[in-house]
């Protein structure tokens, strides 16, 4: 985040009362439990999210690999 957007979040939060405050940090602790996922939910792997470009290109090589030329560099350290 933008170092000047958090300052200017904390000169704001500083002028709450602390009942704005309060309520402040409830409504982020009430965000921040909803975007954390549940640990006995699964996670989506790249592949997961991905599926539906799956199998999309029809034409080109079945395999990159199968031309060197591809993958030539992937092994340079």
């Amino acid at each position: 985040m933008n170092v000047k957007i958090v300052e200017a979040i904390a000169q704001l939060v500083q002028t709450l009362s602390n009942e704005e405050r309060n309520l402040l940090e409830a409504k982020l602790h009430q965000a921040n439990d909803r975007d954390v996922p549940n640990a006995n939910a699964r996670t989506r792997s790249v592949l997961d999210l991905a599926k539906p470009w799956v199998g999309c290109i029809n034409d080109g090589p079945e395999d990159l690999a199968a031309n060197e030329a591809y993958m030539e560099g992937y092994d340079a350290r």
